[in-house]
């Protein structure tokens, strides 16, 4: 086992809520209660560390991160003029679900079930949504899994089925209109839709339908995005739009489906990961974090062939310049991510738990 690096530390350090206050820290503002952004994301690092590790002391840590969400109103989630309260990664249905799973681990039942209701009240509420990861329903999908797998609630079953009927359906419509708008990068785009609805497959032991499994084969990924001109090589790299993205996309099409042809898919976008040497940020949604969980998911499907190695070579592009400009708050945007990404490098593969709220 490999020694944590020092983003893990330095995130630990702060993560006593001693060092962080989101009421004076402007960069945090708004959306500070958010998963992606604020003080969910480091309960749900904590959660995740206890899972991982066994330690009492890290749900009681989680909790006092909930509490900082105590209070929270429709405001603090909205971000130039979008409303994201019904959200996985920026809404109040993604600070539901933390304290969903922090509830059931910590065996407080009734506290679980405030939150799954809120939660299930939220992923109800989709009409006018948008069907990607980050903003809209495919997000909320991955949060039922999460929430199925890790609690064994049989309600959720009823509360995801729905969400993927109506974003397969979606899915289709928009695939068969040819629709060039469409991104087909992870966080905005047609890949994210398409992990959501296999790894729903997959959690609830069903063979992917016919409908499905034509979408995957006619996925066309080779596309830049959208904003390539402007985009840079660590950006098209990235998870939310660039290789790690797609590299998460065709690991899971390979477990799912076995064909040669998606494994080398995978191999192709996770080689372009690999090869970038420009940090730019640390963070999970652009950043070295999430091309470090592109590398792990790679070591999972084709263990000993390096791919673990290269996931530590991009840990040891960020230094501690880096860390200490960081936020110290969100899972996608902060120190926690980077936190999530080197202990998960760290740990024997069996105890792993893979991309937040992605693959755990």
């Amino acid at each position: 086992m490999n020694p944590a690096p020092p983003a893990t530390e330095l995130v630990l350090e702060r993560g006593s809520t001693r060092d962080a206050d989101v009421s004076s820290t402007g960069q945090q503002e708004p959306l500070w209660p958010s998963i992606a952004f604020g003080a969910a994301g480091n309960a749900y690092l904590w959660w995740r560390r206890a899972r991982q590790l066994g330690e009492g002391a890290s749900l009681r840590n989680a909790q006092a991160w909930l509490r900082r969400c105590d209070g929270a109103v429709a405001t603090d989630y909205e971000a130039e003029a979008l409303d994201l309260r019904h959200t996985l990664c920026f809404g109040e249905a993604g600070v539901a679900l933390v304290r969903a799973l922090v509830a059931h681990a910590s065996g407080d039942s009734l506290a679980y079930e405030e939150a799954f209701a809120l939660f299930a009240a939220r992923c109800s509420d989709v009409d006018g949504i948008a069907d990607e990861f980050l903003f809209g329903s495919a997000g909320l999908l991955h949060g039922v899994r999460s929430l199925m797998r890790h609690t064994g609630d049989v309600r959720a079953r009823q509360i995801g089925d729905g969400l993927a009927g109506r974003l397969l359906a979606r899915v289709r419509a928009g695939a068969s209109s040819g629709r060039d708008e469409m991104s087909d990068g992870f966080g905005h785009g047609a890949a994210g839709m398409l992990h959501a609805l296999m790894s729903w497959s997959s959690c609830v032991g069903e063979p992917p339908s016919d409908a499905l499994l034509a979408l995957i084969e006619a996925h066309e990924d080779d596309r830049a995005p959208r904003r390539s001109p402007a985009v840079s090589r660590a950006l098209q790299s990235g998870w939310c739009s660039g290789a790690a993205g797609k590299t998460l996309l065709w690991v899971r099409a390979y477990e799912l489906t076995r064909a040669p042809s998606a494994r080398l898919r995978a191999r192709r976008h996770a080689a372009m990961v690999a090869a970038c040497t420009i940090a730019v940020n640390a963070d999970l949604c652009c950043g070295v974090a999430g091309r470090v969980f592109a590398l792990l998911a790679m070591d999972r499907v084709e263990p000993g062939r390096g791919w673990l190695e290269h996931a530590h070579r991009q840990l040891a592009l960020v230094g501690h310049g880096d860390l200490e400009r960081m936020r110290p708050l969100g899972l996608y945007k902060g120190l926690p991510g980077l936190a999530c990404a080197a202990a998960d490098a760290a740990a024997a593969p069996t105890r792993r738990m893979g991309f937040p709220l992605i693959e755990d």
